[in-house]
């Protein structure tokens, strides 16, 4: 079979995996746990841009911790000026962390088989193009070789990447694009919006299913931690078995 072919048939197949199943649920899906979001339009823009600019000039994620307390200060500030409290609306309590992570553990089992068909196929297709799938970020994490950094990327990429992308992608703009869009559409704009930021086209696909699918787990609870604690999970697993394959890969 000619190899053109062949590529747009996983094309298809990798669509197939993340749209479909994703489409079927946003066309079943009815505003769930997620009350309207008293912020405006105009005020999810800086709190998109100041973290993403703190790490883009310092590639470093010891600065992302003051950035994202600032930030979080910021929105809290926001919230209260519109009225409302922040933890509040996102339903967050740190004393409900167990039952975050076990309904995460759910739902990373439910995804797990769709996320996979759809990485794996993507991963295909980028080696048909001589392009690697894993991020540039990530190929650093590999060559590192001390532990301060190491320990750092780990820190940013476990809880602080998590704890600031599910706060503002879903606990945010989400809601926000609700307000003027049907909840399908704004699933899909969040997530899409979501995945844009990595910069790394052979991860978009996968990142869009995941972005709708944590988004589908944020209105059905209600609750902001799961989705968190989701994404947690998802980087931990990701992690784990990148160190596997560079130190064991041989074996």
């Amino acid at each position: 079979m000619n190899p053109t072919v062949i590529v747009a048939l996983q094309i298809t197949a990798a669509l197939t995996a993340a749209v479909f199943p994703l489409w079927i649920a946003c066309r079943r899906q009815k505003p769930g746990h997620t009350p309207e979001i008293p912020l405006k339009l105009r005020d999810i823009f800086f709190p998109a841009i100041f973290p993403m600019a703190v790490f883009s000039l310092s590639r470093n994620f010891w600065f992302l911790v003051p950035a994202i307390f600032i930030w979080l200060m910021i929105i809290a500030g926001t919230f209260k000026k519109r009225g409302a409290s922040a933890p509040n609306y996102w339903q967050l309590n740190w004393r409900d962390c167990f039952s975050y992570f076990k309904t995460a553990t759910l739902f990373c089992l439910i995804i797990f088989l769709p996320l996979s068909i759809t990485i794996l196929i993507v991963g295909q297709i980028c080696l048909y193009f001589g392009c690697k799938f894993t991020q540039p970020i990530v190929e650093e994490l590999i060559q590192l070789n001390t532990w301060k950094p190491a320990a750092a990327f780990l820190t940013g990429a476990v809880i602080i990447a998590p704890l600031w992308e599910e706060l503002y992608f879903r606990g945010i703009l989400y809601p926000v694009l609700k307000k003027f869009m049907p909840l399908g559409w704004a699933m899909f704009g969040s997530s899409l919006a979501w995945a844009l930021i990595h910069w790394h086209w052979p991860v978009f696909l996968p990142f869009t299913f995941l972005g709708c699918a944590l988004c589908l787990l944020y209105e059905q609870t209600g609750k902001i931690g799961n989705a968190i604690a989701a994404h947690m999970i998802f980087n931990t697993l990701n992690i784990t078995l990148l160190l596997l394959e560079k130190y064991y890969g041989n074996t």
